[in-house]
């Protein structure tokens, strides 16, 4: 199955094609996205480091939904779109590589 991926300032979009109908279809997922309405799916653009030792890393909705969105707090980030591609060593104080997140 072919998927792509939207990632958006605030939001990004996950669609796959189906095989089936012939048409695209938005995916969501469990505890990460939100919907409102007929609306696609959505996932906010969030990430949040629950514990850097065990690299464990909340994202999307689950983050809005248990009060992590804290910009006053350093394991809190949004605009993540901004770090694609880029070199994230020192990324909450751990030395993970991209292939890590």
């Amino acid at each position: 199955m072919v998927y792509a991926i939207d990632f958006g300032t605030s939001n990004t979009v996950i669609a796959r094609w189906n095989r089936a109908t012939h048409q695209p279809e938005t995916v969501a997922l469990l505890d990460v996205s939100w919907r409102v309405g007929e609306n696609p799916p959505l996932i906010p653009s969030l990430l949040y480091v629950q514990n850097a030792a065990t690299q464990t890393v909340l994202t999307g909705q689950m983050v809005r939904d248990r009060g992590l969105d804290l910009v006053s707090d350093s394991r809190f980030f949004r605009n993540v779109k901004r770090g694609i591609g880029r070199d994230v060593r020192g990324f909450a104080g751990v030395g993970w590589s991209d292939s890590t997140l």
